[in-house]
């Protein structure tokens, strides 16, 4: 069955009269594309959006990684002494 209606806020208005008692439950196929659309639109804002949050949390944890990870490296790696002795180890 197809019938028109306005939507007014929660409620949709019928603009004829049906064959169902009231309080029965339906499912309705909402096929306006230009309502479709704009719904579509929202959800891919709300997507983006929500995306570029994860993106901006992720840039942090990766720096602060980073930061960790570097200064950890400069501990063992930048050892002047060690250095010489790795070189002499492999003859470089």
């Amino acid at each position: 069955m197809k019938i028109k209606g306005i939507k007014r806020g929660k409620n949709i208005e019928l603009l004829e009269e049906i064959a169902i008692p009231d309080n029965q439950e339906i499912i309705l196929e909402i096929s306006n594309t230009e309502v479709l659309a704009t719904y579509k639109l929202e959800v891919l804002e709300q997507s983006a959006r929500q995306q570029d949050k994860l993106d901006d949390s992720e840039d942090i944890i990766i720096q602060d990684f980073m930061k960790i990870s570097e200064s950890a490296l400069d501990e063992y790696w930048l050892n002047e002494e060690e250095d010489e002795a790795c070189k002499n180890l492999y003859n470089i």
